[in-house]
């Protein structure tokens, strides 16, 4: 696990954050792009080093945060890599039994509807 110190400037074609103000301030700033401010929207940010990202977020939601959805910003291509590989996220989905969310932290986002249905009786 590389420190800090000699992390990439970038990580798909993006900066690297290193720092946790700086990714919270990342993440605030992707919140307040993405939803309506009514919508509650719960940031963690880990600072210590994991070898396996997918599994400490499903570790974190079960276990500290619970929540009712896991929202995620994709970076990568998506290529065949992912479809023989897999990805974060879906590992993430795969193994958590939360519902998870993509976004593109892109700038031209815009802001979409959410809507909350109640589920049928089953």
């Amino acid at each position: 696990m590389s420190s800090k110190q000699d992390a990439p400037e970038e990580i798909h074609r993006d900066h690297h954050l290193t720092e946790a103000g700086e990714a919270e301030t990342y993440l605030k700033k992707i919140a307040r792009r993405s939803f309506p401010e009514k919508i509650k929207v719960n940031l963690h940010v880990h600072t210590s080093p994991v070898a396996d990202v997918a599994r400490s977020i499903v570790d974190h939601s079960s276990d500290e945060i619970q929540p009712d959805l896991i929202i995620l910003c994709s970076h990568g291509n998506s290529g065949m890599h992912d479809l023989v590989f897999g990805n974060i996220a879906q590992e993430v989905a795969a193994a958590s039994g939360t519902t998870v969310l993509l976004i593109k932290p892109n700038d031209d986002a815009t802001s979409f509807p959410l809507h909350s249905y109640p589920c049928p009786a089953g």
